[in-house]
C-alpha cells in the first residue's frame, strides 16, 4: 500500500520514529505518531463522505498542522489534494472547483457554503472511531492538482503522479535539505514550491516549519524568524528575497545561522545576486527553473562565486532540448525554445485534450515508448554546459512565482460593464519585480475610474494577476498592422518615485504620519502624499504585505490586503483605521513619532 510514494516514504518514518516530531508551529510541535493518527483519521471520514481513489479533493486551509494533515489525510484516502488559496475570490474559487471536478473539500464549513459541495473538517483525529485501513495510492496514481493560469481566462489543473512527486522530492533530499537546517514553509500550497518546504523533510525524517500565513507575507517577521532559527535555509521567489534583504541591511544582525538560499519561479537578476553575496558572503545560493508542468523544477544552479544567473542542468529525471523553430536541435550559444522531456511531466490539463495535445508532444529523442516533452515557451541557449534564459516566445509572465498568462487578465478585464476593450501588458518582463499595466477603453455612457477597476477585478483574478496600474483611453493605440501597440501602452507606465503630491496632501493627524513614513519606507518614495493612489506611486503585492505587516507592528491593527484595491490612498487607509480603533489608534501613533521621525528606526511601541 503506498509503495513508490511521499505516503509510504512518510509511513516508513512513523514506524521507525513515532515520537520525534514532524512538524512545528510557533511553539507547538506535532510528532510523527500523531500526525499519522489525524490523517489516518481524516482519510477515513473522507472514505465515509463517499471520496473514492482516483477523485479529486479541495484543500482550503491555512497554514498550520491541518493542511499538513490535509495533504497526507487525502492522498491516503486514495485521493488528490487540490490547494485552494484561502483568499481566492469566490468567483474563481468556483471555477476551480467546477474545472476540477470537486465536490469535496476539506476546510472550514463556516467560510466554505457552496451548492453541491460537501466540505470536510480536517478534526483532530484524537477521538476517530477505528475502522479499515484507507486504501492509500500507487505510483501512477494522481497526487495533486495544481491550477495555472489560461490564456482563454479560466485556470487550468495540472495533475502530477505519486511517482513524479517522489522522485522530485528524493532529488531535493538528497541535493538541498538538510535535517539539521531549519526551512520555513512560507510558499502558498497552491504553488508548487510549497511541496518541498511541506512535505520533503517528511521523508527524511525531518521537521516541516509551518509558518502563519500573516508571517509568511511579510519580510520583516521572516527575516526575524531566520535571525532565532539557528541553522537555516530559505526558499522563496527573488521578489521576496529582495525584501527579505532590505530588511537584514536596515537592522540588526545577519542571520548568521542561514546557510543556504533557493530561489525560483521568477528571473533573479545580476544585481539581487551580486547584492546578496555582498551582504551574506559565506550564503549557498542556488537557481531552480520549471514550470508546474514539469513537476516544480526540471533544472537548477548552484550559483558559485564569480557565475552569472544561468538554469544549471536537468535533475531528478529531466531532460532538456533546445529547439529551432523546426523542431531541430540548435547549437550551442544558439536560442532556442525549451522543451522538457522525461519522466517528470505532469499528465496534462485536466479535462482539455486539445490543450494537453498542444503543449504535451510526443518525444523524437528518446527511446522510452511513449515518451513525451513538454513545450514550455521559455526561450534559452546553451554556453559551457549551462542554460541561460532568453524570455519566453507568448505572453506568458511568472510574477511571485505564480505562472500568469495575460490573456486571462484580459478575459477578466472584459467581463466587466464597465469595460468596452482591454490590453495588458508587462512594464518590465524579466525582473525580480514584475509589474502589470492595464489599459482600457469604457463602455458606452460609462465612466470607469482605475480604482474602481481594480477593485472589481479582485473578485475574479488571484492578487498575483491584478495590475499595478490601469489606465483609461478613448482608445488602445494600434500598430500599423492594427494589433495593440505594447511598446505604446508601456510608455503610459508610472515609475515609482515620478509621483507629485497635490496641495493639502500633507498628513491631518498622527495616524496619517505614521501610515505615510511608512510608505516611504516601503516604496521608496518621499513624493508620496495622502491622496497618492497607492499603485500610481508604484506599489504591488508584495509592497502591500510589507506595510499591512508594518501597520500590524507598530500600531497593532489588522489592516486587510484588499483595502488598497477599494481605498487605494493614506487618507482613505487612515479613516478606516480610525473608525474601527477611535482615539487608542491616535494615542499609539502619537507615541511611535514621540520616539522619532524617522520610519527606519521606528518599532512597536511598548
Amino acid at each position: 500500500m503506498s509503495a513508490g510514494t511521499v505516503l509510504g516514504r512518510i509511513g516508513d518514518q512513523v514506524r521507525a520514529r513515532p515520537a520525534a516530531i514532524a512538524a512545528r508551529c510557533g511553539a507547538d510541535h506535532l510528532s510523527y505518531a500523531d500526525l499519522n493518527a489525524r490523517a489516518v483519521g481524516l482519510a477515513r471520514r473522507l472514505r465515509a463522505a463517499g471520496v473514492r481513489p482516483g477523485q479529486s479533493v479541495g484543500l482550503r486551509l491555512p497554514r498550520g498542522f491541518d493542511l499538513l494533515t490535509g495533504m497526507i489525510g487525502i492522498g491516503l484516502a486514495g485521493a488528490a489534494f487540490v490547494p485552494l488559496s484561502p483568499d481566492e475570490p469566490l468567483a474563481r474559487l468556483t471555477t476551480l472547483l467546477a474545472d476540477a471536478g470537486i465536490t469535496t473539500v476539506v476546510g472550514s464549513p463556516d467560510e466554505i457554503v457552496l451548492d453541491g459541495v460537501t466540505v470536510i473538517p480536517p478534526g483532530s483525529g484524537a477521538t476517530e472511531p477505528d475502522g479499515e485501513d484507507p486504501p492509500g495510492a500507487t505510483a501512477g496514481d494522481v497526487a495533486y492538482v495544481i491550477h495555472t493560469s489560461g490564456s482563454t481566462g479560466r485556470p487550468q489543473g495540472v495533475p502530477v503522479a505519486h511517482g513524479s512527486l517522489l522522485r522530485y522530492l528524493d532529488w531535493c533530499a538528497r541535493t538541498l535539505l538538510d535535517p539539521a537546517a531549519a526551512l520555513p514553509a512560507i510558499s502558498s500550497p497552491a504553488f508548487d514550491a510549497s511541496l518541498k518546504q511541506l512535505l520533503g523533510p517528511l521523508i527524511i525524517g525531518g521537521t516541516v516549519w509551518l509558518v502563519g500565513d500573516k508571517e509568511a507575507g511579510d519580510p520583516r517577521r521572516i527575516t526575524e524568524l531566520l535571525r532565532e532559527a539557528g541553522p537555516s535555509m530559505l526558499n522563496c521567489v527573488p521578489s521576496m528575497w529582495r525584501a527579505v534583504l532590505d530588511e537584514i541591511e536596515a537592522a540588526g544582525p545577519r542571520p548568521a545561522g542561514l546557510r543556504r538560499l533557493l530561489l525560483g519561479g521568477e528571473p533573479a537578476g545580476a544585481e539581487l545576486i551580486a547584492r546578496t553575496r555582498a551582504v551574506l558572503p559565506d550564503l549557498e545560493i542556488w537557481n531552480l527553473y520549471g514550470p508546474t508542468e514539469a513537476t516544480a523544477n526540471a533544472t537548477a544552479a548552484r550559483l558559485d562565486r564569480g557565475d552569472e544567473e544561468h538554469l544549471g542542468s536537468p535533475i531528478a529525471g529531466s531532460e532538456i532540448h533546445l529547439l529551432a523553430p523546426d523542431g531541430t536541435p540548435v547549437g550551442d550559444g544558439d536560442v532556442g525554445e525549451v522543451f522538457i522531456g522525461g519522466s517528470q511531466l505532469a499528465l496534462g490539463y485536466h479535462g482539455n485534450p486539445a490543450r494537453t495535445a498542444a503543449r504535451f508532444l510526443p518525444d523524437p529523442f528518446t527511446a522510452v515508448p511513449g515518451g513525451r516533452m513538454f513545450r514550455t515557451g521559455d526561450l534559452a541557449r546553451r554556453r559551457d554546459g549551462r542554460l541561460e534564459f532568453q524570455g519566453r516566445t507568448d505572453r506568458q509572465v511568472k510574477r511571485s512565482g505564480v505562472q500568469l498568462e495575460l490573456g486571462e487578465v484580459e478575459n477578466a478585464l472584459l467581463r466587466l460593464d464597465e469595460v468596452d476593450r482591454a490590453a495588458v501588458v508587462v512594464v518590465n518582463r524579466g525582473t525580480a519585480d514584475v509589474r502589470l499595466l492595464a489599459a482600457v477603453t469604457p463602455a458606452p455612457h460609462r465612466d470607469p475610474a482605475p480604482g474602481g477597476i481594480r477593485s472589481a477585478l479582485a473578485a475574479f483574478l488571484p492578487r498575483a494577476a491584478l495590475p499595478d496600474q490601469v489606465v483609461v483611453l478613448p482608445t488602445l493605440p494600434l500598430t500599423v498592422g492594427g494589433k495593440v501597440d505594447a511598446a505604446a501602452l508601456r510608455a503610459l507606465a508610472t515609475p515609482s518615485g515620478d509621483t507629485v503630491t497635490e496641495p493639502g496632501d500633507d498628513p491631518a493627524d498622527p495616524v496619517e504620519t505614521v501610515l505615510i513614513g511608512v510608505w516611504h519606507q516601503v516604496l521608496g518614495d518621499e513624493k508620496v502624499g495622502t491622496r497618492t493612489d497607492f499603485f500610481e506611486a508604484g506599489g504591488h503585492s508584495l509592497a502591500m504585505l510589507r506595510i499591512v505587516g508594518r501597520m500590524a507592528e507598530l500600531l497593532d491593527v489588522e489592516l486587510p490586503v484588499d483595502v488598497f484595491y477599494d481605498a487605494p490612498t493614506v487618507a482613505e487607509h487612515a479613516g478606516l483605521i480610525r473608525d474601527e480603533h477611535g482615539g487608542a489608534v491616535t494615542s499609539r501613533a502619537r507615541r511611535i513619532l514621540d520616539q522619532g521621525h524617522d520610519p527606519a528606526t521606528w518599532r512597536a511601541a511598548e
